[in-house]
């Protein structure tokens, strides 16, 4: 049940929070960094569809 659940005491919920907040920068942080290489490879739209939208 619950009462087995590694976050029953603050300490256990702080380390927890912590370490899925830092693991949640870091795909943050790789994912920007591979969204910035695919930007420069996506072709560019035509004159006419960029002034419609």
């Amino acid at each position: 049940g619950l009462d087995h659940n590694e976050t029953r005491s603050w300490h256990g919920w702080y380390r927890h929070v912590s370490l899925v907040m830092l693991a949640f920068a870091m795909v943050t942080t790789i994912r920007h960094k591979a969204n910035i290489g695919a930007e420069k490879k996506l072709p560019k739209l035509p004159k006419a569809l960029a002034k419609s939208r």
